[in-house]
């Protein structure tokens, strides 16, 4: 885990961040009673509608304090960061939905809506479809992170919950931040990314909008390999964000063992006990 002084530093800017940027239920009810009111809508409604904003507003402030603090510190890579990342937003930001939950339920309580079941069931879908696109950002923003111990050989990165199991930038032939790859090389890579492009509208366990930043992220690794010396740790960084994303889907096995087999041309070596390829 992080050192306990950064650990203290970012509850801190978290703190200060939530009471600065969050809004109280004092006011929260106020602002839902003075919409009802201005457009004739149930106040119990609004309520319910305010206080879902406040959760989804508050999981971008979690997001916000933990990456400011990081990069103001600038934090050293190491082996478990990106697990740590993952590890501290899911702690906080379950701290924080349930206690809004709380909240929310407690107002329904007092004043009902109708098809209160639809309610909570859009909820729950909202609150981990959040919760998603926040950690994949933490993916991103950890990867950055870690770009500068790509280059040093020996580097072992741990990504929970995702298609890479230990990700190791060894000590083989490519030492530095740029690597020479040729045509032959990148070839079958750009057919597997382009694959991966073509499926990203059935991929329905992404959402549309995670969907569309990883159609970015492969238009940059598409950039990136046609460079005549493409930058090793930003290949790293967008291929593995790829791999996350793409695990498990059947149809594109065979482009992420071809973006697997890629990788280890540039000296990175994925180990996956699961993955046999």
């Amino acid at each position: 885990m992080f050192p306990d002084h950064i650990k203290k530093l970012i509850l801190e800017k978290l703190q200060v961040d939530l009471e600065i940027k969050g809004t109280d239920i004092t006011t929260l009810k106020r602002r839902a009673a003075e919409k009802a009111v201005a457009n004739g809508l149930i106040r119990p409604g609004m309520y319910s509608s305010e206080f879902v904003e406040e959760i989804q507003r508050r999981a971008k402030i979690i997001f916000g304090s933990i990456t400011e603090v990081l990069t103001q510190v600038k934090i050293k890579p190491y082996p478990e960061l990106n697990s740590d990342l993952i590890n501290y937003y899911n702690d906080e930001f379950d701290y924080m939905v349930a206690h809004w939950e709380q909240n929310i339920k407690q107002a329904l309580t007092e004043m009902p809506i109708p098809n209160e079941k639809i309610f909570y069931a859009k909820l729950t879908k909202d609150i981990d479809l959040w919760r998603k696109e926040h950690l994949m950002n933490i993916k991103l923003f950890g990867a950055t992170i870690m770009e500068p111990a790509f280059d040093k050989g020996n580097t072992t990165i741990l990504i929970q919950d995702s298609a890479v199991g230990v990700f190791n930038a060894g000590s083989g032939t490519v030492n530095s931040g740029t690597v020479s790859i040729s045509q032959d090389d990148y070839a079958p890579v750009q057919e597997a990314l382009k694959l991966v492009k073509n499926e990203l509208n059935n991929l329905k366990a992404i959402d549309v909008i995670k969907r569309n930043e990883l159609d970015e992220i492969i238009n940059d690794a598409v950039n990136e390999i046609k460079k005549t010396q493409p930058n090793k740790s930003k290949l790293s960084g967008l291929f593995t964000v790829i791999l996350v994303s793409i695990k498990g889907v059947e149809v594109l096995e065979k482009a992420y063992v071809t973006i697997l087999h890629f990788l280890e041309k540039l000296g990175i070596v994925i180990s996956n006990p699961s993955l046999d390829c």
